[in-house]
């Protein structure tokens, strides 16, 4: 028996567009790994409320 242990990585995104960005440093990571790699990408972005004025 094999006994394989996986690793995860949290990618922490503030814009997900195309998804092209996480896509190429996923595979870096897996290849430079070079073992099982669990790797759960996370867009966290935060909108201000409608009536909220930004004062610049």
């Amino acid at each position: 028996m094999i006994y394989t242990r996986s690793h995860s990585i949290a990618i922490i995104n503030d814009v997900m567009t195309t998804g092209a960005t996480v896509q190429a440093l996923s595979k870096k990571l897996i290849t430079a790994w070079g073992g099982p790699l669990d790797i759960q990408i996370w867009c966290v972005a935060r909108a201000q409320p409608p009536d909220i004025l930004l004062d610049w």
